[in-house]
């Protein structure tokens, strides 16, 4: 594949590193410093973006990309646009969109489990907290990971319908689930759910022991929506990949 980088910090290095290993070449990195060149993608010179930007130029870099008839695969969190508005994007440029807060695939089985525990446990008193452990550089709080393992969680609950940081909720809140943020040191990205019953807790943790994982999900995506048009996300990858 001919990639795109947009976003050069570490994740973007990152993604150079492990696609130059499996072959793809880089058609442009662009950054802060020569955003104009977004103006010079094509689908004859780039087969798709791997977007890791900030939220503030998300939105802009994704519709200029995919109104190129470029596909994306955006990693940015904490940004949005309408989803009927990416779809329309796609579908008259005949390109495609995968975005997701984690592209490890251990995050997404992780995913799985706690959506089994949601469903599973709600009858046998289980109540469940969220942590995530992040480096100190880290500028969204909580995690895009969190709030989408809050929102997978509450989507499969009977007992939970909303999320809340640990410092906004009211002690005993019913139906809220706490996520609790720490920032502190280098940390790559740590995430625990707690589920807890009088007689027992049981924790299941999904710890990042570096970016590799990140990285090469990402070129997954990035193959997985060559030659398709539309909207897609990393359960339509895991679908296809494991048959789930």
């Amino acid at each position: 594949m001919k990639i795109a980088l947009l976003g050069y910090g570490k994740m973007g290095k990152t993604v150079e590193a492990v696609a130059k290993e499996h072959g793809h070449s880089i058609s442009f990195i662009i950054d802060k410093d020569n955003l104009s060149d977004l103006s010079k993608l094509s689908r004859d010179n780039t087969d798709v973006v791997i977007e890791f930007s900030e939220p503030l130029s998300a939105s802009d870099n994704v519709m200029a990309c995919l109104t190129a008839g470029v596909n994306v695969v955006c990693g940015t969190t904490g940004w949005n646009i309408e989803s009927g508005t990416i779809a329309d994007l796609c579908k008259t440029n005949r390109s495609s969109f995968l975005q997701s807060s984690n592209f490890n695939i251990g995050t997404h089985l992780f995913f799985l489990l706690n959506r089994i525990m949601a469903e599973k446990s709600s009858e046998l008193g289980y109540r469940v907290s969220i942590e995530e452990i992040h480096h100190v550089h880290k500028k969204d709080k909580p995690s895009g990971t969190a709030i989408t393992l809050a929102n997978e969680i509450t989507g499969n609950s009977t007992l939970y319908n909303k999320w809340k940081p640990e410092g906004e909720c009211e002690k005993n809140e019913k139906g809220v689930i706490t996520i609790n943020s720490i920032r502190e040191g280098e940390i790559t990205g740590i995430h625990t759910s707690k589920w807890e019953s009088e007689s027992d807790i049981i924790e299941l943790t999904h710890n990042a022991k570096n970016r590799m994982g990140f990285a090469s999900g990402a070129l997954l995506a990035a193959s997985f929506i060559q030659n398709r048009t539309g909207v897609f996300s990393m359960n339509d990858l895991l679908t296809e990949m494991f048959k789930i």
